[in-house]
């Protein structure tokens, strides 16, 4: 397939960024997908404070790959004086505050009721956080330079000016997170290298930062609004599963795609993930072990997951063979 604009600021073969999904993704999921020719992408989430801990995972991944990978980081600044734009806030109220549970509770009644969970299993009081995480800038900058990562890239708001013309002088290459326009102009305003456009159908929480409760474009809505006026390269995400999938986003403007759900399922995924279970005997019934059947017709974020359980590397094959 044709080589784009991100493949070749961050060096690799396809046009392919594995998503960053925590608690899910293993050293093994990064790795194969950078040697299936993607980008692959460490989610650091809640787990690495340490640089011990930040070079265990990192020398992990370069034990089976030389090829690029880089590390995502959830934005966080709750004193609020290092320039960080976020829509979380130390005063905000928690999502799943107390007084909040009942009506959570009559929400989720079908998803309990389709999958047997008791409703006294609910009854506990949720863990709630007073501020949020603080990140660490200068320690996540340093190890990522120290290690020669290809990238950094950030969810859920900006790092300060100073983490990215930092990462740029030493070689690291930067990624955005947007969910609208606004927030792609603010991604390349804040000199970004690439911005990822996650639509309303991505899996997990969407990552706003700029409006609290904004209306939220699909993916291929999303690309095309975007296409106009973000020069920097686009990398589609929500709902990516399929080769009509990719070629569209490509179509539309887009200069990679993110893979997220699809790889959830595969043999490199972590397999105790919540709902890993639930999703592989829901796909036996549905099929009933036909191997004849490539595509899920339910979805994690919206995609079609792949039926059969694969490699990270025949999943990525089999979903951009044919978009070229």
């Amino acid at each position: 397939m044709r080589r784009t604009d991100f493949a070749s600021k961050f060096h690799v073969d396809l046009p392919v960024m594995q998503a960053p999904m925590w608690g899910a993704v293993s050293v093994e999921m990064v790795a194969a997908a950078a040697e299936a020719g993607a980008l692959g992408c460490i989610p650091l989430g809640y787990g690495v404070d340490t640089e011990e801990e930040f070079d265990d995972v990192v020398g992990n991944v370069r034990m089976f790959t030389s090829k690029p990978f880089g590390v995502n980081l959830l934005v966080h600044d709750p004193e609020g004086d290092q320039g960080v734009t976020q829509l979380i806030t130390a005063e905000k109220p928690a999502l799943y505050s107390a007084d909040r549970m009942p009506s959570i509770r009559r929400l989720m009644k079908p998803f309990r009721d389709a999958l047997d969970v008791a409703e006294e299993d609910w009854e506990a009081e949720p863990e709630t956080y007073e501020t949020p995480r603080k990140t660490h800038w200068e320690n996540h900058v340093a190890w990522a330079i120290k290690h020669k990562l290809t990238f950094m890239s950030f969810t859920y708001g900006l790092p300060p000016p100073w983490v990215v013309t930092k990462l740029h002088a030493e070689g690291v290459r930067t990624i955005g997170t947007a969910c609208s326009v606004e927030e792609a102009l603010a991604v390349q305003e804040a000199g970004m290298t690439a911005v990822v456009l996650s639509g309303l159908e991505a899996g997990g929480a969407s990552p706003q930062f700029l409006a609290e409760n904004p209306s939220q474009l699909g993916v291929f809505g999303l690309v095309a609004a975007c296409e106009k006026y973000i020069k920097i390269p686009t990398i589609a995400a929500g709902g990516i599963g399929t080769p009509k999938a990719v070629k569209a986003a490509l179509a539309l403007g887009a200069s990679g795609v993110v893979l997220g759900s699809a790889l959830l399922l595969s043999y490199e995924s972590i397999p105790h993930w919540p709902l890993h279970d639930t999703l592989m005997a829901d796909i036996r019934a549905h099929f009933k072990d036909d191997p004849k059947h490539e595509y899920y017709p339910h979805s994690v974020g919206g995609c079609y997951m792949l039926a059969q359980k694969r490699s990270v590397r025949d999943i990525i094959y089999s979903i951009v063979e044919g978009t070229s």
